[in-house]
C-alpha cells in the first residue's frame, strides 16, 4: 500500500503556549493569563494558544491516516525546540517532507519513522512536534493499510506481547492544584496530579516549605477522599527546575531536599520531575553522553530497525534464521572509556558476544546492553531476540491434496501437525509411502 497524497492542515492545540522563562522570573497572574513581557523568542505573549499541524496522509486505497504535530506546554526551555507555529512550519513541511512521503510503500512503520527521526536539514533534526505527528501518521496508515489496530502493529514491529493490562493514566491539575486534585482521587487516577510548580516565591517557597506542605496535603487528602485501601497513587510533581534553582544547583543539597519530601508522603510513591534545569543541552558534557557507535549482528540474523548511531532508538529486534539459537553481537561505544555490558557480562568496546535464544519458538528473549561513561553515566539499549519463521512444505506434493487444510501446534512450539484432507495415500501411520495414491481423498 502506498501514499498517494499528503497534506497538512492548522489547527489548534488541546492547551497553551507558556513561557517558563517568564513565568520562572516572577509574571503576575490575571485571570488565565500571565501579565509580563515574554522573553523567550518567538512568543508575542507569556500566554498563547497552542497550534498544531494535522498530517493527512491518503492511501491507494482512498482511506486517509492522520497524526498531530503538536509540542510541549513550554517550548523553547530547557533545550526545547523553539515554539511550534503552524504558519512557519507548514512551508517546511511542504518542501522538506512531503517529497519524501508521496509514493513511498507503507511496509513497516517502525523503519519509515526511524527513517524520519533521523532525516535531518541543513544538519538540524526536524522539530520534535514535526516527528511526534509524523509517527502517528505513519503508525495509522501501517494499521489501515494492513487492517489491524494500532497496538496490534507496535506489538508485532517491536517483538512485544499484547497485553490486556489498562494503561497507567497520570493527570495533571493545572494551577488549580487543590480542587482538581479532588477529581482525580473520585476517579482513581493512577498519578497525580502534576502540581505545575513553576515558581519558587509562590509554589516552593524560599525554604521549600510551601511545597512541603502541599505534599502533606495530598497524602492526607488521599486518605481522607479514597472509597478503599487500596488506592495508592503515585505522587508526580514536576517543578521545573525550580528546586536546583533554590539550592544553587547543588546535587547533594538537591537530593536531600527530595529525600525529605519523600517522607512526608506515608508511604505513597513520590517521583519529582525536573529538580534541575541547567537552561539548555548545552550546559552539559555531550562527551560524557554513552551511546553506541555500532551494533552488529552475524550469523545471518536480521537487525531491525537498521542502527543508526545518530538516533535515539533504543530497542531493536533480531530475527534468527530459521533454525538458528544464537547470533554474535559486536559493540562499540561512542565515547572513549566508555564501557559495556551485555546482560551483565562485560565486553570491551569493539568487542563481541554469543547471545542465545530461549525458551519456546515464539518467545522473545530480552537481552539488556549497558553502556557506562566513565564518569558512571549510563545509557540502556534492549534487543528482542526473536527465531525467524519455520517453513513448512510436503515432501510428496500433489495437486489438489490440500496440504494445510488444518494445522495443530503444540504448546510449547516442538512439534506441528498437518492436515491434507484430499491426500490419496492409503498409509495409517508415520512415514508412510510417499508415492502412495491409491486411496482417494483419504486424507491425511
Amino acid at each position: 500500500m502506498k501514499i498517494k497524497r499528503v497534506v497538512f492542515s492548522a489547527g489548534a492545540s488541546a492547551f497553551y503556549f507558556d513561557d517558563q522563562k517568564a513565568i520562572k522570573g516572577g509574571a503576575g497572574h490575571d485571570g488565565f493569563v500571565y501579565t509580563g513581557v515574554p522573553v523567550t523568542s518567538g512568543f508575542r505573549r507569556i500566554r498563547e494558544p497552542g497550534q498544531s499541524v494535522s498530517v493527512l496522509l491518503e492511501l491507494e486505497n482512498g482511506a486517509v491516516a492522520s497524526g498531530d504535530c503538536a509540542a510541549v506546554q513550554y517550548s523553547g526551555a530547557g533545550g526545547r525546540d523553539p515554539l511550534f507555529l503552524a504558519e512557519v512550519f507548514i512551508p517546511f513541511l511542504e518542501k522538506h517532507v512531503k517529497p519524501k512521503l508521496e509514493g513511498r510503500e507503507v511496509d513497516s512503520f517502525r523503519g519509515l519513522a526511524a527513517e524520519f527521526e533521523a532525516l535531518t536539514v541543513d544538519g538540524k533534526r526536524l522539530h520534535t512536534a514535526i516527528r511526534y505527528g509524523l509517527s502517528q501518521a505513519l503508525l495509522d496508515a501501517r494499521a489501515v493499510a494492513t487492517n489491524r489496530l494500532k497496538c496490534q502493529v507496535v506489538c508485532e514491529e517491536y517483538g512485544l506481547p499484547v497485553s490486556a493490562e489498562p494503561v497507567r493514566i497520570f493527570g495533571q491539575c493545572g494551577d488549580s492544584r487543590y480542587e482538581n486534585v479532588d477529581k482525580m482521587i473520585l476517579k482513581r487516577v493512577d498519578a497525580l496530579p502534576h502540581g505545575l510548580i513553576n515558581n519558587i516565591e509562590e509554589k516552593l517557597g524560599r525554604d521549600g516549605g510551601k511545597l512541603r506542605e502541599y505534599v502533606r496535603w495530598l497524602r492526607d487528602r488521599v486518605n481522607a477522599l479514597r472509597m478503599d485501601e487500596g488506592y495508592r497513587p503515585t505522587l508526580h510533581i514536576d517543578v521545573y527546575g525550580t528546586i536546583g534553582d533554590l539550592l544553587g544547583n547543588d546535587a547533594a543539597k538537591v537530593a536531600g531536599y527530595i529525600a525529605s519530601l519523600g517522607g512526608e508522603t506515608g508511604g505513597l510513591e513520590l517521583y519529582i520531575e525536573g529538580p534541575v534545569d541547567m537552561g539548555g543541552r548545552e550546559m552539559l558534557d555531550a562527551t560524557d553522553l554513552p551511546s553506541l557507535a555500532s551494533l552488529t549482528v552475524d550469523g545471518g540474523a536480521a537487525l531491525s530497525p537498521q542502527f543508526l548511531s545518530s538516533t535515539f532508538e533504543g530497542f531493536y529486534v533480531v530475527t534468527l534464521p530459521p533454525g538458528a539459537t544464537s547470533t554474535t553481537l559486536t559493540l562499540t561505544a561512542a565515547q572513549a572509556g566508555a564501557t559495556i555490558t551485555v546482560d551483565g557480562v562485560s565486553i570491551g568496546s569493539g568487542g563481541s558476544l554469543v547471545v542465545s535464544h530461549t525458551g519456546s519458538t515464539f518467545d522473545t528473549t530480552p537481552v539488556e546492553i549497558i553502556v557506562t561513561s566513565r564518569t558512571g553515566r549510563t545509557r540502556p539499549y534492549t534487543l528482542g531476540l526473536s527465531r525467524g519463521p519455520t517453513y513448512v512444505k510436503a515432501s510428496n506434493t500433489g495437486p489438489g491434496d490440500g496440504f494445510g487444510y488444518t494445522v495443530a501446534l503444540s504448546s510449547d512450539g516442538t512439534r506441528l501437525a498437518v492436515g491434507a484432507r484430499r491426500e490419496a495415500s492409503g498409509a495409517t501411520g508415520v512415514d508412510g509411502a510417499p508415492t502412495d495414491d491409491g486411496t482417494p481423498d483419504s486424507g491425511a
